[in-house]
């Protein structure tokens, strides 16, 4: 406010301004104006590429997918594709890294549930988890290595119905095996009902047990016992590997009581494969192992399957990189065992 009183003071004397009209001015109230920052300027971004689309990335340059029915005993997959259609109980293939050359991923295939009668779809399962229950569906999921299923259950029981003339001298006979789901078991109760060609039932066969895998197997017709007779025989379990043995039923036919009778022996054999050699009258029995085999034979003597001969086979790298086979030869009515090498560069 001085400075301001001294500059007018000097503006008068140079101007000759009146004092008093100096004065009678009104007070100058000095109001500082609001500063406002000066808004920066926006940027302008740069221009981004399109986001790209992932596309699974398999662990090598070549991956399978696989859709499967759980068990296609009970219902199978129609896969639609380009036009085409086909009915199955599974579908694979393999694809390479390029997967925009692939019509499968790019287009997906129309999948339908088709449950045999009797049983429900339960839903599709990716990698054993609920995906879907609905039905048909477009399957466009693709990982490394995915497993798409579909999973049927069997509603109450559904019947398999086979027959068979066991001999001449009987009449064709129709034979049932009933099935449902095990409330516990891994696997299917199953009851045999057999009936002559009146319909009339003569035998039932109840509380038996057949695996997931074993319950593709329908009864089977041998003569094990070399009567003349066909025996029957039905698929207990059979290890997926193969490596390891089966378990069968097997019953042999009563003439007295015109009855199968289930035979514990044949039963209890642990085999990859059992057979009846009409030739040699000999059951012969063959078990694959991890490195060879093992072979049994076996001879019906009053009533009962007596082993006689056996035979081993294995084998091995020796310290050369020479593969060793050795096959062990036993007469288990002598007790003679004979070995036989052979090493092969």
């Amino acid at each position: 406010m001085k400075k301001m009183i001294c500059f007018l003071l000097v503006f008068v004397m140079l101007f000759g301004c009146d004092v008093a009209e100096i004065e009678e001015m009104p007070e100058v109230v000095e109001e500082m104006p609001e500063i406002h920052e000066a808004p920066e300027a926006e940027e302008i971004p740069e221009e981004l590429p399109p986001p790209e689309v992932e596309l699974p990335t398999p662990p090598t340059d070549f991956f399978q997918v696989s859709i499967w029915s759980y068990n296609d005993f009970l219902g199978t997959i129609r896969f639609s594709i380009a036009g085409e259609e086909w009915e199955h109980g599974w579908f694979s293939q393999g694809y390479n890294d390029n997967l925009n050359s692939v019509e499968y991923p790019a287009g997906g295939i129309l999948l339908t549930a088709l449950p045999k009668e009797g049983v429900r779809f339960d839903g599709w399962y990716l990698n054993d988890e609920l995906l879907s229950t609905e039905n048909p569906i477009i399957n466009s999921h693709f990982s490394a290595f995915p497993r798409l299923t579909a999973k049927f259950s069997i509603i109450d029981t559904i019947t398999v119905t086979t027959t068979e003339r066991i001999h001449d001298t009987l009449s064709e006979y129709t034979f049932h095996r009933v099935i449902r789901e095990h409330d516990e078991l891994y696997g299917f109760d199953v009851t045999i009902i057999i009936e002559d060609e009146d319909g009339n039932v003569i035998q039932t066969i109840p509380d038996l047990w057949q695996h997931h895998w074993g319950v593709y197997s329908d009864i089977d017709f041998h003569d094990f016992n070399f009567d003349g007779y066909s025996d029957m025989r039905l698929l207990q379990y059979i290890y997926g590997a193969g490596s390891l043995p089966s378990y069968e039923y097997f019953w042999l036919w009563d003439t007295e009581t015109s009855q199968f009778v289930l035979n514990e022996q044949l039963m209890n054999i642990q085999q990859s494969s059992l057979t009846a050699n009409h030739e040699t009258r000999q059951i012969e029995v063959w078990i694959r192992g991890i490195q060879g085999s093992y072979s049994e034979y076996y001879e019906l003597e009053d009533g009962e399957y007596i082993l006689v001969f056996s035979k081993d086979i294995t084998g091995w790298l020796d310290e050369d990189n020479n593969w060793v086979r050795q096959t062990t030869l036993t007469n288990h009515k002598t007790g003679e065992v004979t070995i036989e090498t052979e090493v092969e560069d």
